[in-house]
């Protein structure tokens, strides 16, 4: 916040602050979440009222095969239609360069 109020203070005009930082680089989605891991952060997402719940319950599925049982990462069928389109502008670019 200091940095926020130093910003508003040095300012001329507009002011704006951008934070970035990698200290721990890009964060993946994980691929599995243990089940009582996952129904906590579910039962907390509700309680707080968090939205797109709908969205989490969709993205994971409960492995009941695995042991003990996960919930596991879920790719839409949007973004492996999206991935075959890239896939396919791409071998025609290729083609059209060579």
């Amino acid at each position: 916040m200091d940095e926020i109020d130093r910003c508003i203070d040095l300012s001329t005009g507009l002011n704006f602050i951008y934070l970035v930082g990698n200290r721990y680089g890009y964060m993946y989605v994980p691929l599995e979440i243990e089940e009582a891991e996952f129904e906590s952060i579910l039962q907390v997402a509700r309680e707080e009222n968090i939205a797109n719940i709908e969205l989490m319950q969709k993205w994971f599925q409960l492995d009941e095969n695995s042991l003990p049982p996960k919930y596991a990462f879920v790719v839409s069928q949007t973004t492996v239609h999206r991935l075959e389109t890239a896939l396919t502008l791409l071998s025609i670019a290729n083609n059209e360069l060579f």
